[in-house]
């Protein structure tokens, strides 16, 4: 091609290479964006799981609601609710203690409080006796500890005195009670 064709086609070159040159340039626009496109799309398809699990709980909040409120409940009826002061429960247990004791006709030595511990949401507040009862008073014993909220045997030791003939047999017990207090509401 000479310099006179290229003249002559000139008139359809021109409007050739600015066509090209304008699809270079729209697909040099286009790229970058169907890119961001792949990736918003990759980035959604990652997050729908997480997103349905969230539908799900939103749909499952009621219910899961009602058996929260259901477990408080039985909780409540094994642990002191949190706003307890653990300060007045250490003082409170003895005297509670004492109490059902002196109605179970036990005969108390000792009595004193032992350092607290944490486990999960519970605070466990700990109350060592030492006593002396027949089986049948230790069995009443045990059983008033079931009153709401609940106190928990959390170590005991059974020592026998030797039998008095005629006589029933008298224990001696040491026995550590634990009371729970949930910590968080």
């Amino acid at each position: 091609m000479t310099l006179q064709s290229l003249h002559r086609h000139r008139a359809i070159l021109a409007p050739l290479v600015t066509l090209i040159t304008l699809l270079l340039l729209a697909l040099l626009l286009y790229l970058p964006i169907q890119h961001q496109r792949h990736k918003y799309e990759g980035a959604i398809a990652q997050q729908t799981p997480r997103i349905e699990r969230l539908l799900g709980l939103r749909e499952a909040a009621p219910v899961l609601g009602e058996r929260l409120q259901q477990y408080k409940q039985a909780v409540d009826a094994l642990a002191f609710p949190p706003e307890a002061d653990p300060n007045k429960l250490t003082n409170e247990l003895p005297n509670r203690l004492r109490q059902l004791a002196q109605q179970s006709g036990l005969t108390l030595s000792a009595m004193r409080p032992l350092p607290a511990r944490r486990e999960g949401s519970l605070d466990i507040l700990l109350v060592n006796i030492n006593m002396q009862a027949e089986l049948h008073q230790l069995q009443s014993f045990l059983t008033g500890l079931e009153q709401p909220p609940r106190l928990w045997v959390d170590s005991m030791t059974l020592q026998g005195i030797v039998e008095t003939p005629g006589q029933p047999q008298l224990l001696i017990i040491d026995i550590n009670l634990a009371a729970l207090r949930r910590v968080e509401p």
